[in-house]
């Protein structure tokens, strides 16, 4: 087996660069751009966000209520506390009322089986969060003048 080298791979990438240079006419192909650092937001603004995307107040995603829109903004906080935020279940299950780190595990699976079969609340709902997440983004990259 011949090793990969951090040269070889930057060869290839040089390789795979031309070659979609001449196949598709595009000549600003780069597939070694730079790009910007992920948007951070913290875990209670996404709470805030989850909570103005599904209209359910803040104080429920912390309770014990099992109805299905309030088990659904704790699953999506749940989801997003670890995609977007990048937290630990730890801190995600505490957040929640305290819960255990399995529960956020469980909330994060449970978006991620139902986004697989394209359940329509979960779809709208994720799409809804990231039109919003993209708007905060674009306030906080647009420069003061």
């Amino acid at each position: 087996m011949i090793p990969i080298t951090d040269l070889s791979v930057r060869q290839m990438i040089q390789t795979w660069e031309t070659e979609l240079r001449q196949f598709t006419g595009i000549q600003a192909v780069s597939l070694t751009a730079t790009y910007p650092q992920p948007f951070a937001i913290s875990l209670e603004e996404m709470a805030e966000v989850i909570c103005h995307v599904t209209q359910v107040p803040f104080q429920s995603l912390k309770s014990k209520n099992r109805k299905r829109p309030i088990v659904l903004g704790r699953h999506l906080l749940c989801y997003h506390g670890r995609q977007t935020c990048r937290v630990t279940y730890r801190e995600i299950g505490d957040f929640i009322g305290g819960r255990d780190h399995t529960t956020a595990i469980h909330g994060e699976q449970t978006i991620k089986d139902l986004m697989a079969t394209n359940d329509a609340d979960v779809i709208r709902a994720m799409t809804k969060i990231n039109v919003y997440l993209g708007e905060l983004r674009n306030r906080v990259e647009q420069p003061v003048i």
